[in-house]
């Protein structure tokens, strides 16, 4: 049996999107942390930072940590997921990474699950678009239950990521992944300043 996993892309602000889980990657060598993982650090008053600070979280691949919202994003979770070196991330580790978030999600019983691919590096959204495709189906024929996925996006890669992700899901015929496409705001609530 696989798993069935709902795609969308949004651009609301991450710790704005609502979900029972939220993933964001950091990386070995950014300090201090940028994207969706600087982001909830900012909203759980340097929780994350402390963490890095004590060497108890360093961004190795691998390496995953969750911790409780405390209600400051809108998701009731927050997976942190170590990438390794910026210079590194390409296709294969967007492939690993989709699937960490996927596999870790069902494993902890997520319905909606909302990941931030790290945007920007060697390679571009199109180029990791077809890992992050590879890496949910990977997940999805390994897994069992329903998820619904949403990519946090800027909105200046919308246009990019949508065209890239239909290209992939076409490219690699996927029946347990079903596009929804773009679902901005509709999710997404205010939480603490």
């Amino acid at each position: 049996m696989s798993a069935s996993i709902e795609l969308c892309v949004e651009t609301a602000p991450f710790e704005r999107i609502e979900a029972d889980l939220a993933v964001a990657g950091f990386f070995l060598d950014e300090r201090p942390l940028r994207g969706a993982a600087g982001r909830a650090d900012w909203r759980l008053c340097g929780v994350v930072t402390e963490l890095v600070g004590s060497g108890r979280l360093r961004g190795k691949v691998g390496e995953a940590t969750l911790v409780p919202s405390m209600g400051r994003l809108a998701a009731d979770r927050v997976l942190l997921l170590g990438l390794g070196r910026r210079s590194s991330f390409r296709v294969g580790r967007a492939r690993d990474t989709s699937h960490s978030a996927v596999e870790r999600g069902l494993a902890l019983g997520a319905r909606v699950v909302v990941l931030a691919p790290p945007v920007g590096g060697p390679d571009s959204f199109s180029r990791q678009a077809s890992g992050i495709v590879r890496g949910l189906i990977e997940a999805a024929r390994q897994g069992s239950g329903k998820l619904r996925l949403s990519l946090a996006l800027p909105g200046s890669l919308v246009t990019e990521a949508l065209k890239s992700l239909e290209k992939a899901l076409t490219a690699d015929s996927a029946p347990e992944i079903s596009w929804l496409g773009r679902t901005d705001a509709s999710r997404a609530r205010s939480v603490l300043p």
